[in-house]
């Protein structure tokens, strides 16, 4: 599933040229949502994906050898890191 809150509703998705950050996560990761909500609060385009949901996502996460979640890739692709790092980086918007 890929949407900006995580409950697949049209209204909230975003087109792919309009995303700023995407972010990988699991349902039950605390920091994955809180990620999800922080960028929906502050109304920045993302999107959310659900690794267990997500064949390509999972493959990608064994092959990089993430041991956490989220992991969240800003502007340009360029990985920011988890909730932390990207609460750091909005602090500097």
């Amino acid at each position: 599933m890929t949407s900006c809150c995580g409950n697949g509703c049209d209204s909230c998705r975003y087109p792919r040229g309009e995303v700023e950050y995407v972010i990988y996560g699991t349902p039950n990761c605390t920091y994955c949502t809180q990620a999800k909500n922080v960028l929906i609060q502050k109304g920045i385009p993302h999107e959310y994906i659900d690794i267990h949901s997500d064949p390509v996502a999972m493959a990608r996460a064994k092959r990089e050898g993430w041991k956490t979640v989220p992991k969240i890739y800003g502007p340009d692709a360029e990985v920011v890191g988890g909730y932390e790092d990207l609460m750091r980086e909005l602090a500097t918007r």
